[in-house]
């Protein structure tokens, strides 16, 4: 179908199986698991304060500094079997190889909810690089639900990544004690990229994993899928996950082998390699 339209990809905000069980749903984000709708060419396919004169930043709360009220996040997703032209004119590309790096900044740390301003950058490992930034509000009704809301601007740093406005939900959690010893972790996020092509998305990943006694590893299996106009998929496979004990860092190493079962997006089945962190 070589006159056919793909989307190219958003790049998750977005958010990462390497998150802390105190993770807030806007910074699910940050997590580079799968691509996001970007810019669209013909047969190359591809997710503010108060401008009152007061200050729109609270105050922080005593025993609070405002560096406690900054987290960031930084991953690089290497995907193998890079997909080809070829494979990208007919079937569309969802989950490449991309890297970012995300901050935000706690508006409300006295309130039950949060609300966070968050700025990201993110680029393709491929060519193009696509490279995008986006400027954003999240609020999260409570902290201890983990599930948000969120209004970016997305701005083209490049050629293939587009200038757009998005809304979008995202929830997950990071590592929990389920059963067996087992722990899982999982994300979801999905919205709305444009207000006027209005092009959809979803994307997720659960992760059940098995710790190994007195080492940092967990092995295990996960389920990953995405979906966006003309190109989904949805793959299963193992996982080893590595945690970097790094100061006032959480650090992770995941190794996984996606095998496709569903959709015909590139790159096909193969080897991803995560390494993520918070901080």
């Amino acid at each position: 179908m070589p006159t056919r339209t793909v989307a190219r990809p958003i790049r998750k905000s977005v958010e990462a199986p390497f998150r802390s069980a105190r993770t807030t749903p806007a910074e699910m984000l940050a997590i580079g698991q799968d691509d996001h709708i970007s810019a669209a060419t013909p047969a190359q396919p591809q997710a503010s304060p108060d401008p009152s004169p007061t200050p729109a930043v609270p105050l922080a709360p005593h025993g609070q500094s405002r560096l406690d009220r900054w987290r960031g996040s930084a991953w690089l997703l290497w995907r193998d079997g890079s997909a080809s032209r070829a494979n990208i004119i007919t079937a569309g590309k969802l989950g490449g190889s991309q890297a970012g790096l995300r901050l935000d900044y706690d508006l409300t740390p006295a309130s039950s909810g949060r609300a966070a301003a968050y700025g990201r950058v993110t680029a393709a490992l491929n060519r193009p690089a696509s490279p995008e930034g986006a400027l954003g509000l999240a609020w999260q009704p409570s902290r201890a639900i983990p599930v948000s809301i969120a209004a970016e601007r997305r701005i083209a740093l490049g050629k293939g990544a587009r200038d757009a406005n998005a809304v979008l939900a995202v929830g997950g959690f990071g590592p929990t004690p389920v059963f067996l010893g087992l722990e899982a972790e999982a994300y979801a996020q999905a919205g709305m990229v444009g207000f006027h092509r209005r092009d959809l998305f979803a994307d997720g990943k659960f992760s059940l994993l098995s710790p190994i006694a007195r080492l940092p590893l967990r092995i295990g299996a996960s389920v990953s899928g995405g979906a966006q106009p003309g190109v989904e998929r949805l793959d299963v496979g193992p996982e080893v996950q590595l945690r970097l004990p790094l100061p006032q860092v959480s650090a992770r190493l995941s190794i996984e082998w996606r095998e496709r079962i569903a959709g015909q997006a590139s790159p096909p089945s193969g080897l991803a390699v995560t390494l993520g962190a918070d901080f």
